[in-house]
């Protein structure tokens, strides 16, 4: 059994994976860790290009909504996340 697998039969969870999506210049990036790389920013077709969402039943996001009265907060968000993938 792989590791996802048994992470979620032990834990009785859905989840044993978490990531943050986000769009760059038209491509859409992950930024997760891994046991291999550690954390790291991928761009998203990886895992596609390596099948890992076989390791997974399902898929799933959300997505963080932020009023236009907090652009700042957003922006601020962005920027500490930017300076964390560098």
């Amino acid at each position: 059994m792989c590791p996802s697998k048994l992470q979620r039969t032990y834990t009785k969870s859905e989840y044993d994976h978490v990531g943050i999506l986000h769009k760059n210049n038209g491509f859409l990036y992950i930024y997760d860790a891994t046991s291999r790389d550690g954390c790291k920013e991928r761009i998203f077709s990886e895992y596609f290009d390596y099948m890992w969402y076989l390791l997974y039943e399902k898929i799933v996001y959300r997505e963080l909504i932020i009023n236009e009265n907090d652009q700042k907060i957003k922006q601020k968000i962005l920027n500490d996340l930017d300076e964390k993938i560098e």
